[in-house]
């Protein structure tokens, strides 16, 4: 079995404090799907795009029907740029694909990545809407070194929330509201210790029922390719080594390369042959990093992802130093279902997190998918390289086999293909959808959010998009708070609970709420 590390948001402001700091909505089909497909109502393309419209401090590109100015959260290109990322939209174009805003009416097509951060700083949500108002909002309580342990119910409706601060037990009583927003981990485990849940596993924890629902078995997260075909070239176009002048030229103004978040400036997305009735909904996003993969911060970067050093060594090791770059290929459309169980009631005990990638039963279809993956990429790869633009810096194909697989088939051979995924995929991170939201068998929360209370986060998504997700979670915010003051017209008083401890921090209220914070009071 291999093991794989999830990056959760352990700290006010949630993963936006940590996250990749990609700043993509998703495809205008994905929502219609959640209203065609899974009776969400409500939550279409155009009743989302205000939402996103009006948290959106866009400088980008032009601000038009797609964008806004003024919100919360801003919205631009890195404040540096190589070479490199802009040979590769020249490249696009000379290969026939069209140069496009992927937040806008159209993904597919090639686009400088946008971020969400401003003067070449991260912005987490935390900095976007909680610190402007910590300090003046009366009714807005912020507990640090706590951790919620249950949702309180009497009878079938939530009452408040038990927590434990510095090692002593407390509880807060609900005059309106308990909002769950503790993410895709948190609010699954926090439903199931409070009785919310699959009945089997409720009783084989010997926990009250309060309500027998799905929680927890519908996770999905976006499937990764670390080691995707490489690329080399002659001129060092992309990033080059740090040094200590790169960090003193952020210090001195946040530019340079550390300005570019993850060394991603350009962003691809792809639509394969089988996925032709969406012809506009990409099931590929290549995302070339424009450091070296034989450069040591390359290898930093796969090592924190789960890919094994030795693994790294034997496809890269003999080629130390050379020039040259890599797509990171992903998976945008995954057909696999992991789950979230628990091994006790001991809210201090880790979940069992399976993502199963690359488990569905129909294990041929999902090899299938994989070699597809990789053929469109090699054609996208091709393609791109035999440009006028490419063929400037000498790029061409970094052709060399990934050590554990040599034995499986000739290089980019089915074989080979099944087992590079094997042993090089991974999540992308962006973990969702276990108390998914609709009208289905499988739902958990209604349209509106509900069970009996309101629970705000990620978990609600049914099925994974073409996005990353802190973006996302933003929008449903916007979307959430609307929802809310339909049924409560007058301030409430909300007591978020959070735990800091040494180094680590917890949020079992993560960013989502942070918008309902701004406007609610």
């Amino acid at each position: 079995m291999q093991r794989l590390p999830l990056s959760r948001g352990k700290v006010l402001g949630g993963s936006s404090v940590l996250n990749f700091m990609l700043y993509t909505r998703g495809n205008p089909g994905d929502y219609e799907r959640w209203v065609r497909d899974y009776g969400a109502t409500g939550w279409g393309y155009q009743e989302v795009l205000r939402h996103f419209k009006q948290i959106e401090d866009y400088h980008a590109g032009p601000v038009d029907q797609y964008h806004g100015s003024g919100g919360e959260v801003p919205v631009d290109h890195a404040n540096t740029s190589t070479l490199l990322s802009h040979l590769l939209l020249k490249a696009c174009n000379e290969s026939g694909y069209s140069y496009v805003d992927f937040n806008g009416p159209t993904q597919t097509g090639c686009s400088r990545a946008q971020v969400d951060a401003a003067s070449g700083e991260r912005f987490s949500s935390s900095k976007a809407f909680i610190q402007p108002i910590i300090r003046t909002r009366k009714n807005l309580h912020v507990a640090l070194f706590s951790q919620v342990t249950k949702v309180n119910f009497e009878g079938s409706k939530a009452a408040g929330v038990s927590f434990t601060r510095y090692g002593e037990s407390q509880k807060v009583l609900a005059g309106r509201e308990v909002i769950l927003s503790a993410g895709t981990v948190g609010s699954a485990q926090l439903l199931l210790l409070s009785g919310v849940g699959p009945r089997e596993q409720l009783e084989r924890l010997k926990i009250p029922v309060v309500a027998d629902l799905p929680v927890g078995l519908n996770l999905q997260d976006h499937e990764v390719l670390q080691m995707a075909p490489p690329v080399s070239m002659n001129v060092n176009a992309g990033i080059p080594p740090f040094g200590l002048k790169d960090v003193q030229q952020y210090d001195r103004n946040k530019t340079g390369t550390i300005s570019i978040p993850t060394s991603t400036e350009f962003m691809q997305f792809l639509h394969t042959a089988d996925n032709a009735t969406d012809s506009d909904i990409p099931d590929i996003e290549i995302a070339p990093i424009s450091t070296s993969p034989a450069s040591e911060r390359f290898k930093a970067m796969m090592v924190e992802l789960g890919l094994m050093p030795e693994a790294f060594d034997g496809i890269i090791g003999p080629r130390d130093g050379r020039l040259g770059f890599r797509g990171i290929v992903v998976l945008n459309q995954p057909k696999s279902r992991g789950s979230i169980t628990f091994r006790s009631a001991d809210p201090n005990d880790d979940p069992d997190i399976d993502p199963r990638i690359l488990e569905q039963p129909d294990d041929v279809r999902r090899a299938t998918e994989a070699s597809v993956l990789i053929a469109s990429t090699r054609k996208f790869i091709d393609q791109v390289l035999g440009t006028e633009a490419m063929q400037s810096i000498g790029a061409k194909p970094w052709n060399v086999t990934f050590t554990p697989c040599a034995e499986a088939g000739a290089l980019w051979s089915q074989g080979y293909i099944e087992c590079l995924f094997r042993h090089a995929a991974h999540t992308m991170w962006h973990m969702c959808c276990t108390v998914p939201m609709g009208s289905h068998a499988k739902a958990v929360l209604d349209e509106r959010l509900r069970i009996e209370h309101h629970i705000f986060a990620s978990t609600r998504i049914k099925t994974e998009h073409s996005r990353n997700g802190t973006l996302r979670r933003l929008e449903r915010t916007d979307k959430r708070l609307e929802l809310l003051l339909s049924i409560n017209r007058q301030k409430l008083s909300v007591y978020i609970v959070t735990r800091i401890l040494e180094k680590h921090a917890t949020s079992f209220l993560n960013h989502i709420i942070l918008k309902t914070l701004e406007i609610l009071f």
